[in-house]
């Protein structure tokens, strides 16, 4: 299993972190919360990416700030009651 060869067990299938928080693995490295959050940010469209600039912050922080917006995303973002499938080409890319 690609996670768990990667150090990042507990946030595979199984392990006491699945499911609890965003998870990104990137040229062989595992970032999770706002690690993961803002290198995903990085890589879309202008203005949205420069939220990334957020990564100066201390991971203390961020990781708060990362949290204070899972508690509230749904009322922030609405909630749906169907999540969307990704395209046939990306869905190796996903668990």
């Amino acid at each position: 299993d690609l996670m768990a060869s990667l150090g990042a067990g507990d946030y595979a299938p199984g392990g006491a972190q699945f499911l609890r928080t965003v998870v990104l693995v990137q040229e062989g490295a595992v970032y999770v919360r706002s690690d993961a959050a803002l290198r995903v940010i990085a890589l879309l469209d202008a203005p949205y990416k420069y939220i990334a600039v957020c990564h100066v912050l201390p991971v203390g922080l961020r990781d708060r700030g990362y949290k204070l917006v899972a508690k509230w995303r749904y009322r922030i973002f609405g909630a749906t009651d169907n999540v969307r499938d990704p395209p046939p080409e990306f869905k190796d890319r996903f668990l």
